[in-house]
């Protein structure tokens, strides 16, 4: 059976984070679905995607007029960087990983396709929590987007 449409964009988000040529951190590790990681078996910096609970407007053309919160967090360890400068560089790139940017001329470099999702949002980003004195120094940095999407009224795997 062929992944549903929520399917295809989790996983088109996942690769496109995957392929970021990152510069604020070095080759992230990037999970799904994940919340808790331990960093003495698996050392930062990581990438979680957490795909939420979707809302649905049903439209007069029995589509389903989907929207899905994703929540995309960066969790890196400190080593001497300033925990305000790591996190905005880390937060900028996410942002751009995401939503693509204009390169030289009219070329496009990442973001999301319109191939399954019609509307990317920003909601919200920036720096969840700080490293502590005490416990691990580790920066959480994240984002939440919503993706809409249509189906069609009760079929997850077609939009036409």
């Amino acid at each position: 059976m062929s992944a549903t449409i929520r399917e295809s964009i989790i996983a088109e988000l996942t690769d496109l984070l995957e392929d970021c040529a990152w510069t604020s951190v070095t080759a992230p590790s990037v999970h799904r679905g994940r919340q808790v990681f331990d960093p003495d078996t698996e050392p930062p910096p990581i990438i979680t995607v957490l795909p939420r609970s979707e809302e649905n407007q049903n439209t007069d053309y029995g589509m389903h007029d989907l929207t899905m919160r994703v929540d995309i967090i960066c969790l890196e360890r400190m080593s001497g960087q300033n925990p305000s400068e790591l996190g905005e560089a880390i937060l900028g790139e996410m942002i751009r990983s995401v939503f693509g940017y204009e390169a030289a001329g009219p070329t496009r470099v990442g973001g999301m396709t319109d191939t399954h999702a019609d509307q990317i949002i920003y909601r919200s980003g920036g720096i969840d929590a700080y490293p502590d004195e005490l416990g691990q120094q580790i920066l959480h940095v994240g984002i939440s987007i919503d993706i809409r999407y249509q189906t069609n009224a009760g079929d997850p795997y077609s939009n036409i």
